[in-house]
């Protein structure tokens, strides 16, 4: 299969879209915290914001089917990709402390924490730039062994995965830290988007959502239980394996699409992708950098003026969704402003 990366591909469209979604869906249940995960109806906060956990990986895998196996010049590179994520960073930044400053009252000590991303949801930003700059080696890597080398990148990096999961990581003086972490995702990525899969797509459009619900429902049982949490709700197999049945899903879709061009299936895939739901999706897609600091901003005012009761949690989260995309949808028809606010 030839890397899908020369055209725009819809499917990734859906996955970062849906990716953002879920992100939102968990800033705006981290609201509810502490989470009760032993009685169903305390646990509602938890469990949505559980289902969202694999938002943050798909953006990472989306990247990697992206930039991977790619052909290009070190200074290009990182002149193109640096100023897609810092210019939007720090008009973003600019915007969310003069606001809290005035508006909250945040002291020079929270204004710190949130542009440095201690404990705040920054911390994406800073874990982005680390893995460009590793991105040229990887793909240098990539280039020259081909799916061979990212099998074998991917297999040590499951390993430490593993490892995580049942909190045995690192494993006694074992150094595996340029495998472990986020940068597998972006292996990752790359290679569900391009792998020649052995069964079916029909089968593996099943399967998708199977792993997606039935490693969150795992993970849920070890939440609960206090059993193979690992120190980052990103870092386990549970969430992996989830992302893997979001990533698949997409992807499967879009290939028995193209292959059965009279099938139900293709008939509402193309309806959905030439119609109004796909210029949403498309757009969402786009906005999604900028939604990611926007719905930070909205959900911080939200929290501060105490309208966080459970029943209010469908509205905020809508709400969240639809002021930072339309938001987003209007600066960017503003061409002096286009290229800093991250679309």
């Amino acid at each position: 299969m030839k890397d899908k990366v020369k055209k725009r591909i819809f499917y990734f469209d859906e996955v970062r879209a849906l990716a953002i979604l879920f992100v939102i869906l968990c800033h705006t249940t981290t609201m509810y915290q502490p989470y009760n995960y032993t009685n169903l109806h305390l646990a509602i906060p938890g469990l949505l914001n559980m289902l969202g956990w694999v938002g943050v990986p798909l953006f990472f895998m989306i990247s990697g089917a992206l930039l991977l196996n790619r052909e290009y010049a070190l200074k290009d590179f990182f002149k193109r990709r640096f100023t897609r994520i810092l210019y939007p960073f720090i008009f973003w930044m600019f915007i969310t402390l003069t606001l809290q400053y005035v508006f909250l009252g945040s002291g020079y000590s929270q204004l710190f924490k949130v542009f440095f991303g201690v404990k705040r949801y920054t911390w994406f930003i800073w874990v982005m730039m680390g893995i460009y700059l590793i991105l040229p080696v990887i793909n240098s890597f990539i280039r020259e062994f081909k799916m061979t080398g990212v099998k074998y990148f991917l297999a040590i990096w499951f390993f430490t995965i593993i490892l995580q999961t049942i909190g045995k990581y690192p494993l006694f003086k074992l150094d595996l830290a340029s495998f472990a972490g986020f940068l597998g995702y972006v292996v990752l990525g790359y290679y569900l988007a391009n792998a020649e899969f052995k069964l079916p797509d029909k089968l593996l459009i099943i399967i998708g959502p199977i792993l997606y619900f039935a490693f969150l429902a795992m993970n849920w049982y070890c939440q609960g239980h206090k059993i193979f949490i690992s120190d980052s709700a990103y870092t386990s197999v549970f969430v992996v394996m989830a992302a893997v049945g979001v990533f698949i899903f997409f992807r499967c879709i879009s290939d028995y699409s193209e292959k059965n061009t009279q099938s139900i299936t293709a008939k509402i895939h193309n309806k959905i992708v030439n119609g109004r739901l796909g210029s949403i999706i498309i757009s969402i897609s786009i906005c999604s950098y900028g939604m990611y600091f926007l719905n930070s901003l909205i959900l911080r005012f939200v929290k501060e003026w105490h309208i966080t009761t459970f029943k209010m949690l469908p509205v905020i989260f809508i709400s969240t969704v639809l002021i930072s995309w339309l938001v987003m949808v209007v600066l960017n028809k503003i061409p002096a402003i286009r290229k800093y606010i991250g679309t």
